[in-house]
């Protein structure tokens, strides 16, 4: 069974230099790693190399970065350094850059950073806006793809680390249809009060919406898995047929997005109670992506833009 499973505010600074040398082994975290207060502007510094090839969809900025590696810029390593390393690559990362200029960055933890980045004022530089909580710049470096490594690896440099990224999804054709653009991850978003029922069920049936995205970009991509890695939650499903974990196996990721224990839990009675009632209709289709998008898509319309009478949720 396929368990659908959700994201610190950072500020980055992008440099291009030489490649690193030597290839990294990244399919375990691809594949199975898968708020706002400050406005800070970044610069963007992007050195002309005779490296860099032209842009198509597979070498441009633009689309989805893995993270892959990480490792201590010393060359000395301690058990410590090893445990953070390990600690990081468990909890993984993704970087979304899209054409409208917003970015979104989103961590295994439940971290989710969102910002704009866009050309500056000559054909080598951009400027990066960041919501942050900490104020802390962080360097991104952009390494064009070379013969140990075929494509653009974007390298971050952040206390004492550096934390590798590989390109592992290229653009949609409409970026709000990307399951990581920031209108499709407002369920991550912990409110600053609580929230009356309808709001509550908005923020869940943006959550599914989220899901079906998911599956969605996969089969525009022609991909032939789907992680759900940064988006657990209590929902599971198989080849269209959609379930529930119990409570306490839900992931703490997702109940942070509510404003209280209370408002999670009863987002999640009302998914269940939801799964208790009889729902018609055949999706099956043969196509298993296309079986869990349209079982998703099914759910959506129960909680989203909801007309009962609001009850206010602590």
């Amino acid at each position: 069974m396929r368990t659908i499973s959700p994201l610190s505010w950072s500020s980055f600074n992008i440099f291009v230099r030489p490649v690193h040398k030597g290839v990294y082994n990244h399919t375990a975290y691809t594949m199975n790693r898968n708020g706002m207060a400050w406005l800070l502007p970044i610069l963007l510094l992007a050195g002309c190399h005779n490296s860099i090839q032209p842009l198509t969809d597979d070498n441009r900025l633009e689309g989805t970065w893995t993270l892959f590696d990480a490792g201590a810029i010393s060359s000395a390593s301690d058990a410590s350094t090893e445990a953070q390393k390990k600690n990081d690559l468990d909890v993984g990362s993704v970087i979304c850059l899209f054409r409208d200029s917003s970015f979104t960055k989103t961590e295994g933890n439940g971290n989710f950073t969102a910002g704009s980045w866009h050309m500056g004022g000559d054909t080598d530089r951009m400027m990066l806006t960041t919501r942050t909580e900490f104020k802390q710049d962080t360097v991104i470096y952009i390494d064009p793809p070379s013969r140990g490594h075929p494509a653009h690896v974007l390298t971050i440099a952040r206390d004492g680390f550096l934390y590798r990224y590989e390109k592992t999804g290229v653009p949609l054709a409409d970026d709000k249809n990307d399951p990581f653009y920031f209108t499709n991850n407002r369920w991550r978003l912990t409110p600053h009060g609580g929230e009356d029922s309808t709001r509550i069920k908005e923020r869940f049936a943006n959550y599914i919406k989220h899901l079906a995205l998911l599956l969605k970009a996969a089969k525009e991509r022609k991909e032939t898995e789907v992680s759900f890695a940064f988006s657990e939650g209590p929902v599971t499903i198989d080849d269209g047929s959609i379930g529930i974990l119990p409570y306490e196996e839900t992931g703490r990721s997702w109940k942070n997005g509510f404003y209280s224990d209370e408002a999670a839990a009863y987002a999640y009675t009302l998914y269940g109670n939801y799964l208790s009632q009889p729902h018609s209709g055949d999706r099956g289709t043969g196509d298993w992506m296309e079986n869990d998008y349209r079982a998703l898509m099914s759910v959506y319309p129960a909680f989203h833009a909801s007309r009962r009478e609001a009850v206010r949720v602590r």
